[in-house]
């Protein structure tokens, strides 16, 4: 069970010239299967049937995305509470630290770059991780150049952030683009550099 989930404008359009009766079933159908993982009962209208396992991919897809990303959550949660055990009192020499490989060094520095990332006022937190998940798991990490751009796209579209970057996810897209049926000019630079010079911001630690 969960308590939301992201519905698309494609959804609607599915049943939006239909009957009320039909619209009122597919509804059910898609909540019911939405948020408590309900199927539809056997003997329901063929349509409304037909228009849900339309969309049932996509569900199926936000569900295995939010399911990944709480596990993920619960494993780093559990890496940070586990600390190393102290020393005897009487043992003179420490036991020395192992070596670190080349692939470790460089995982650290990047994890030293990605600590404390500034998240400018007026950006969805929620859908701003969702999107730093989403550009590591297709092998492009954000750079500081790159959030700057990406933060400036979705300031100028303050009420189609999530929807922006569920787009993204679901076309597995590098970049953030304006929904198609509204045409918006992005705001300069300048946005950001008003935030970080006012300091206005609030800090998450990178995943």
């Amino acid at each position: 069970m969960t308590t939301h989930f992201t519905f698309f404008e494609s959804y609607y359009d599915a049943v939006k010239n239909l009957d009320a009766e039909i619209k009122a079933e597919y509804y059910q159908m898609l909540f019911e299967y939405a948020l408590y993982d309900k199927m539809p009962i056997k003997g329901c209208s063929p349509i409304p049937e037909a228009l849900f396992k339309s969309i049932k991919p996509n569900l199926d897809k936000s569900k295995a995305r939010r399911k990944a990303g709480k596990q993920g959550g619960s494993k780093r949660e559990a890496n940070r509470k586990q600390t190393p055990s102290k020393p005897k009192a009487n043992q003179k020499q420490t036991p020395s630290k192992p070596k670190q490989t080349p692939s470790d060094k460089e995982k650290d520095k990047d994890k030293d770059k990605e600590v404390g990332v500034l998240i400018p006022k007026g950006i969805n937190i929620q859908a701003w991780e969702e999107f730093e998940q989403h550009r590591k798991e297709i092998g492009k990490p954000l750079s500081k150049l790159s959030r700057t751009k990406n933060f400036n796209i979705l300031l100028a579209n303050p009420n189609d952030q999530q929807e922006m970057i569920d787009s993204t996810i679901q076309n597995r897209w590098a970049g953030l683009f304006p929904p198609k049926s509204k045409k918006k000019n992005y705001q300069s630079n300048q946005i950001i550099d008003d935030f970080f010079s006012e300091q206005d911001a609030e800090v998450i630690d990178a995943e």
